[in-house]
């Protein structure tokens, strides 16, 4: 029937939601910010409602984790949302995967973790909206956030929490005070999930994770997207200018020290004297910085400018992997590597750092292994793999295959609803937030936020 009218809340009170479509039970209530319409949630039914949060879609494999799992669990069995604690482009194509899935995906700008309006502001939309039975955060920011307007509530019961440990340590997440705030915390926590038993550790000493249940759940990749339906190797790679006979090194990723693309670019006089034409080729979103930008300069005023192309953020990354003869991973540190999976499940012959996660995540088998930064490594492997036997390759492309088929979507997307179901379990008789910290730790926090609402 049509849509009524919804009396506006308070005025301190402005979450700014949207949704790809009006379900039964959701009324418009008039648009509050650039992107989002604000919505009120359909009536629960009997569902477990999962409130993925994370600060924004900048392109990263935690955010990409992020939507796989908001999309891909069973809509039957949970109730799937999403939260952004930053404005977020409506354009952004991870935001419209999400529309396009029928999640509901809602926006609170909580600036930081001690912005005490943002705090306020979204401990009234937990408690008034959203009301979900678990909420699963995926970067350090939200985790502290979700946390921290839990524990203000002393009273009653409090979602479930699990917390997503990507494995990703900012310099701002180990300050003093964010350390403090996870100590203090930590006991909001009901299940912390890590791609890898690296980064599982990481976590624990990083983000006072200790004796916290944890669970490894590997990432995974939709295997069927990086086998099929792919736009021709010849198209695209004519879109990147690449001559016809050279051979194509890939390195996909976004632009850091950390995913090693200075050692790549360090190689590149090497691989060039292959015999054979070879163009390296950059694909990664465009915020990369100082980072970023002493590299690009580095090739623009080089003879690295006749080997090297580079590309901005990729959509379509299967095509990508199909237009390459070899894909380099040469990363200093890698909680898990989703670029690894995809790699493997598109048969690419693969050169990959032995750091972090990597080793868990692409098996012994099929991958060739160098050390962390050395540049004449790589370049070897390289040139290894682009001079194989078409037999030897077609046999290390299946070998690949196989490790990639078990780390698969649906695989991960088993494991998290396994996770939630479990958790929601455990909290049967759901405890109550914490209410007994020590005095001496409750004053600073209390002091930091004494503006937030109690809540219920």
């Amino acid at each position: 029937g049509p849509a009524e009218a919804i009396p506006p809340g308070p005025a301190s009170f402005r979450p700014v939601i949207s949704r790809p479509e009006r379900r039964p039970g959701t009324v418009l209530a008039g648009a509050r910010s650039p992107g989002f319409d604000a919505l009120v949630f359909p009536p629960k039914d009997g569902r477990p409602r999962i409130l993925a949060v994370t600060t924004d879609l900048t392109i990263t494999g935690a955010k990409r984790v992020l939507v796989d799992g908001a999309v891909g669990i069973d809509r039957t069995r949970f109730d799937s949302h999403v939260l952004f604690l930053s404005p977020t482009d409506p354009a952004d194509p991870l935001r419209r995967e999400l529309e396009a899935a029928g999640v509901g995906v809602h926006h609170i700008h909580v600036r930081s973790r001690l912005h005490a309006r943002g705090l306020r502001e979204l401990t009234q939309w937990l408690d008034r909206e959203a009301k979900p039975d678990i909420v699963h955060t995926h970067s350090a920011r939200a985790a502290a956030v979700v946390r921290l307007v839990l524990w203000r509530r002393r009273h009653g019961t409090r979602p479930r929490v699990v917390l997503h440990f990507h494995g990703t340590v900012s310099p701002r997440a180990l300050r003093p005070k964010h350390r403090l705030l996870d100590h203090l915390l930590v006991s909001c926590t009901d299940l912390v999930l890590a791609p890898s038993a690296h980064a599982a550790d990481r976590g624990r000493r990083a983000h006072a994770f200790r004796g916290v249940p944890t669970r490894i759940v590997a990432n995974g990749v939709d295997i069927e997207r990086f086998t099929s339906h792919r736009r021709p190797a010849a198209e695209l790679r004519a879109s990147w200018g690449i001559p016809d006979g050279a051979r194509v090194v890939l390195l996909l990723g976004r632009w850091a020290p950390a995913k090693g693309q200075d050692v790549l670019l360090d190689a590149i006089p090497s691989i060039a004297a292959h015999c054979e034409p070879v163009r390296v080729v950059f694909v990664g979103p465009e915020d990369g910085g100082d980072y970023r930008a002493r590299l690009v300069a580095r090739v623009a005023r080089t003879a690295l400018r006749r080997s090297v192309v580079i590309i901005g953020r990729a959509t379509d990354t299967a095509s990508c992997y199909a237009a390459a003869d070899v894909v380099v991973m040469p990363s200093r540190d890698e909680p898990s590597g989703l670029v690894a999976v995809e790699a493997m499940a598109s048969g690419r012959p693969l050169v990959v750092a032995r750091a972090g996660g990597l080793p868990e995540v692409c098996g012994e088998g099929g991958v060739v292994w160098v050390k962390p930064g050395d540049a004449d490594a790589t370049a070897r492997a390289v040139l290894s793999l682009l001079a194989e036997d078409p037999a030897d390759r077609l046999l290390r492309s299946a070998v690949l295959r196989a490790r990639a088929d078990r780390l698969s979507l649906a695989r991960y997307i088993e494991r998290l609803e396994r996770a939630y179901v479990d958790v929601v379990a455990a909290g049967g008789a759901r405890r109550a937030v914490l209410s007994d910290l020590s005095p001496v730790c409750g004053d600073s926090l209390r002091s930091a936020v004494g503006a937030m609402p109690s809540g219920a």
